[in-house]
């Protein structure tokens, strides 16, 4: 997939919302992290779903919010930045949560100029 988006940024939301996902699945007896990622109508849909504790409800609300944080560690930008960088890029991010079964974050990106792309591309494919 190829977005028009600016890759910094790209690489650094992955990166907050794959340790998120880690973190939330240390104390779950299965971990899985999955990403995908399509393209439909010139945008990007790329999920990232984990299978840890999920998201208690009353924190949903404020999840997205700077200096929001349920962790012991850390100052709660991670998300908050997420959510600027992705819609500096005319892009949207949404949650799935449910208590004790998982998340999954679902970033939707234009993959065309026309779409409201910027005019740099970053490939998000990779190979080993």
């Amino acid at each position: 997939m190829r977005l028009y988006s600016d890759p910094d940024q790209i690489k650094q939301i992955m990166l907050n919302l794959m340790l998120n996902a880690l973190d939330a699945m240390e104390s779950s007896p299965r971990k899985e992290l999955s990403i995908r990622a399509v393209t439909e109508n010139g945008l990007g849909f790329i999920n990232v779903s984990d299978t840890g504790k999920g998201i208690d409800e009353k924190d949903v609300p404020h999840i997205m919010e700077p200096f929001y944080t349920t962790k012991k560690q850390g100052v709660g930008l991670g998300l908050s930045l997420c959510y600027q960088w992705i819609e500096e890029n005319n892009g949207e991010i949404t949650m799935q949560t449910k208590k004790g079964n998982g998340t999954t974050f679902t970033i939707v990106l234009p993959v065309t100029k026309e779409k409201g792309g910027h005019s740099y591309e970053t490939d998000c494919s990779h190979s080993r």
